[in-house]
């Protein structure tokens, strides 16, 4: 079916690019000659025309949305990747009525901004990594901090309280950042398990000698 929301103007520019001849074929200029691009018998050549002229609006209609989604900070580098494969085998030899060099040079730019934007992207999900990473390794150290402050005078509640509330950031942190590189992140979870560990350890060494106390001041 002919697609609508076109002007009037537009299909008209468009179909300058094309004629049809008497039996219903539908050529279009192409380079400095001219090529079928269908058949449509059963109507008139304005009819014909007009469909063709509205497929080639079509057409540029996709590189339009495609050209505004490179502008969104939301597109994937993989979607890119197929848009422009699908647009290239739609661009290379359509069967349309319009200005093919026009079509042509706007893809081949698109593909040029298309892998900028991916440079883009991919430099961005490094910064935004490279972030993460550095907020991770803070909740570690903090961790760590707490681990290597116990000592006698530890508020053992507090402390384990502290741990708790670092443990819930650190699941939060992951739940809702950038995918961190694997290595990276078992290295830390590695740093925060271990002060974590040491925490515990030490908690239980001072209930245990706690206890001793009580049981030696009972013995008394």
């Amino acid at each position: 079916a002919a697609s609508t929301g076109f002007s009037d103007a537009d299909v008209k520019t468009a179909e300058a690019f094309g004629r049809v001849a008497d039996d219903g074929t539908v050529f279009v200029k192409d380079g400095e000659g001219e090529r079928e691009v269908g058949q449509f018998p059963d109507a008139s050549k304005e009819e014909a025309l007009a469909l063709y002229a509205r497929r080639y609006l079509d057409l540029k209609a996709k590189l339009d949305l495609f050209a505004n989604k490179l502008k969104s900070n939301n597109v994937k580098s993989r979607e890119i990747d197929e848009t422009i494969k699908t647009l290239s085998a739609e661009t290379e030899q359509p069967a349309v009525v319009g200005d093919l060099a026009a079509l042509k040079a706007q893809f081949e730019a698109l593909k040029e901004e298309g892998v900028a934007k991916k440079t883009e992207l991919a430099e961005a999900r490094k910064a935004a990594i490279a972030k993460a990473v550095e907020e991770r390794t803070a909740i570690v150290e903090k961790a760590e901090a707490l681990a290597d402050s116990l000592d006698e005078n530890t508020n053992w509640r507090s402390t384990a309280d502290k741990f708790r509330s670092l443990f819930q950031q650190w699941q939060e942190h992951q739940r809702n950042n950038v995918r961190i590189d694997k290595e990276d992140a078992d290295a830390l979870w590695a740093r925060f398990s271990a002060a974590r560990t040491k925490f515990n350890f030490a908690r239980r060494k001072w209930v245990q000698n706690r206890d001793e106390e009580r049981n030696s001041a009972k013995s008394t």
